[in-house]
């Protein structure tokens, strides 16, 4: 005979706390990934993901472009509204500077580093985004992360800091373990083979062509 439910919620084994740590940033990967992904209408998306989650292969809100909502989700609104909040890239600068900023340190610290390290880098309004520096805005660039964690080209990790006795979130290059301490050189195409093993992860990130460079990857959406 069956368990009532309570009694077999009972039965099944505790998680660990790292078991629990892990599952909740799944979760979170998961509502950054919907927010800040374009892969259709937000509300759309979220209501397959109600309906049906065990048709999404896990991965709730990777469910079909549903929509729209009559510009009542990021992803439905005009565009130029839509840029205020993200800004397109040239894929190749921005994987450049990653790689380039994680070459020395496996992992930095989401914002005190890691938005800091791309705000400050030299001439990241016209490398990355292509704009003037007094149109570029520090949310831009935290924008931009939050897209590089939504589309798993960043892995949250985290770590106890026993000085300030608590958790700390930080971000490391996926895919790029066997990279973590070489030094960038271009001869050895670092940017490259990260861009490529990463190549999918583009799709939902409006990106932009350079001019004359055929190595310049990514569809707008």
């Amino acid at each position: 005979m069956q368990l009532p439910l309570a009694e077999q919620e009972m039965e099944q084994p505790r998680m660990t706390p790292a078991e629990f740590r892990e599952l909740a940033i799944l979760e979170l990967m998961q509502m950054v990934e919907l927010i800040t992904i374009n892969r259709g209408c937000i509300h759309g998306r979220l209501e397959t993901a109600l309906a049906k989650p065990a048709q999404l292969g896990g991965r709730p809100f990777l469910g079909p472009r549903l929509g729209p909502c009559n510009g009542d989700c990021l992803f439905c609104m005009a565009r130029g509204k839509r840029r205020d909040v993200f800004r397109p890239v040239f894929c190749s600068s921005l994987v450049c500077i990653l790689v380039r900023g994680f070459s020395t340190r496996e992992r930095m610290q989401l914002y005190s580093d890691l938005v800091d390290f791309l705000w400050n880098s030299n001439d990241i309004s016209k490398s990355v985004y292509d704009l003037s520096s007094s149109s570029l805005y520090k949310r831009h660039v935290e924008g931009t992360v939050l897209q590089l964690l939504g589309s798993r080209m960043l892995k949250p990790v985290v770590r106890w800091n026993s000085e300030e006795e608590s958790y700390i979130t930080h971000v490391k290059l996926a895919h790029t373990d066997n990279m973590a301490h070489v030094t960038v050189d271009r001869s050895q195409h670092l940017e490259g083979l990260f861009y490529c093993q990463l190549d999918d992860a583009w799709d939902g990130i409006e990106t932009k062509q350079a001019s004359g460079n055929p190595a310049e990857a990514g569809s707008a959406t």
